[in-house]
């Protein structure tokens, strides 16, 4: 059975034995969430509603 979720997948590979480097790329994905740099770069790169 074929289904179309139009789900948009996105990854960013870590080390697993650098909790710092994650807490860093965690802080500043929230950033630009919170001033409106992720849904720029949304609208301009994908346009629609912004993938959770």
């Amino acid at each position: 059975m074929a289904a179309d979720t139009n789900a948009a997948q996105t990854a960013v590979l870590l080390r697993k034995s650098d909790p710092e480097l994650k807490a860093a790329v965690d802080k500043a994905i929230t950033e630009i969430k919170n001033d409106g740099t992720y849904q720029r770069i949304w609208d301009n790169y994908f346009g629609g509603e912004v993938a959770e």
